[in-house]
């Protein structure tokens, strides 16, 4: 495997209807050989193999395939029919390893959209002995979501009733003795789907809870899988914030106070618990705000009566409870804690 390098971000700043933000990435836009170059190493870093589901010559059920090209021939890694020849099972979905090495399927024996996990190592076609035996509710949680070192999973599974609503997230890790563990995350009240995600970088884990209307409910270090410490993030249920984790910020679409959608960028540092220097008050809206949050819109920050300069806070957004103030740092506000 070649490793990930970091991409390079650029100076270019767009403006639309007189706002102006950065385009960190225009760069990518452009037929240059450095773009190319960019291309070609996202390909290595996965090993130069190509993953794929689709019927084999003779069958109508979908197989799992792997290839040197993107549409190149392909050799069979798992064949449901191979598994149960008289009553073969439904490929549900597949999530390769970052390094790979090994793919991970969601097997359907039973008519329903119920499935468990199969690993497959990719050199040899074999399935691998240490697989999880949860079972999962159906593919709309994408079965593994693999650590960025090919050392594990995370996966949401459900009980052993058919019809069940349950959720629960699980860590499967398979270096050295393989184990299973239920993640222990500070869930919002319901049954909505859930799921936990790593960071690319490997430095950050998030819950995510909700499947059309996502929330990053809980964030943690992911320095040890096997510990972490997971910490409240966005606790508003109304929310609506699908994105993901770019190094320190949670980047998402959402609708709160623009029902045709924007980008904002929500800290995953925790609060400050000590006055910050040069502290300015907040005004109170409607609608609860996100801590450390940086929208693009205008201020409602105040000193006095006047907006404070250089403060984001979105004009649908209040301080939550614990949250007493806001204070102008760079482009964006930071809030701290009573």
């Amino acid at each position: 495997m070649t490793s990930m390098e970091t991409t390079r971000t650029g100076d270019d700043v767009d403006e639309v209807a007189g706002v102006r933000f950065a385009d960190p990435y225009r760069w990518l836009e452009a037929n240059t050989e450095e773009v190319r170059g960019w291309q070609d190493a996202q390909g290595e870093a996965a090993a130069g193999r190509w993953f794929r589901i689709e019927p084999v010559a003779g069958s109508i059920r979908p197989s799992a395939l792997v290839s040197d090209e993107p549409y190149g021939e392909g050799r069979v890694l798992f064949d449901p029919a191979a598994e149960n020849p008289g009553k073969p099972p439904f490929l549900s979905w597949i999530s390769p390893s970052p390094d790979g090495t090994v793919l991970a399927v969601g097997v359907c024996a039973d008519g329903s959209e119920r499935n468990t996990i199969r690993l497959v190592d990719v050199a040899s076609g074999a399935l691998l002995p240490d697989a999880p035996t949860q079972f999962l509710r159906d593919s709309w949680t994408g079965g593994a979501k693999w650590l960025p070192d090919s050392s594990g999973f995370f996966f949401t599974g459900t009980d052993d009733d058919p019809v069940s609503s349950a959720h629960e997230v699980w860590l499967h890790l398979r270096h050295g003795m393989p184990s299973t563990v239920a993640v222990d995350v500070p869930w919002l009240p319901g049954d909505d789907y859930r799921a936990v995600v790593a960071s690319a970088d490997g430095r950050h884990a998030v819950a995510v809870q909700g499947l059309f209307a996502p929330v990053p409910v809980a964030v943690a270090k992911l320095h040890d899988p096997t510990d972490l410490a997971w910490r409240e993030f966005v606790t508003d249920a109304s929310l609506n914030l699908a994105g993901f984790l770019v190094g320190d910020e949670w980047i998402a679409v959402t609708d709160a106070g623009a029902p045709r959608g924007r980008v904002v960028a929500v800290w995953t540092a925790p609060p400050r618990t000590t006055p910050a220097r040069g502290a300015r008050s907040c005004r109170r809206a409607t609608s609860p705000c996100v801590p450390y949050a940086r929208w693009a819109t205008s201020s409602t920050c105040t000193s006095s009566s006047r907006p404070t300069p250089g403060c984001a806070w979105s004009t649908t957004t209040v301080l939550p409870s614990g949250w007493s103030r806001c204070r102008a740092k760079a482009r964006w506000g930071s809030c701290r804690s009573r």
